[in-house]
């Protein structure tokens, strides 16, 4: 299971190296405190993950199941916050299991990344509002 995940987390860090804001470093800098800092770091992990060339457009493309039960059963936190379509889309799958469906979920809540050409790395002030980590419990 470790080897199998392992492709899971080295795409996840290439796609993080290839999205990655110019000012990435300033910016969590200039977060404020942790948990702001745990919501871009969130954010970011979820543009690598959503990535054409992260993990989860891998594993709809290898028709990986543990992978994706794998991937889906250890987002927490804000991840799993700001991204709860992928788990409906999940529980859809396991009905169907139409890879559809989980792709489809990942273009659609895919955050917007830097290299599309819609980002920046300039955020205004209160631009980042932080929702409450309650909901993001099991």
């Amino acid at each position: 299971m470790v080897m199998a995940y392992s492709e899971v987390l080295l795409r996840h860090e290439l796609a993080e190296s290839h999205e990655a804001l110019p000012r990435w470093k300033e910016l969590l800098a200039r977060a404020g405190d942790r948990k702001i800092e745990h919501y871009l770091r969130a954010v970011n992990d979820l543009v690598a993950d959503t990535s054409d060339i992260g993990p989860l457009h891998r594993i709809v493309q290898t028709h990986d199941r543990g992978a994706l039960g794998l991937s889906i059963g250890l987002m927490d936190g804000y991840r799993r916050l700001l991204y709860p379509g992928i788990r409906e889309a999940y529980k859809r799958f396991l009905r169907d299991g139409n890879w559809k469906i989980v792709e489809d979920a990942r273009m659609r809540d895919m955050p917007v990344s830097p290299r599309s050409g819609n980002g920046s790395s300039d955020f205004p002030p209160g631009a980042i509002r932080i929702p409450s980590t309650a909901d993001c419990e099991p």
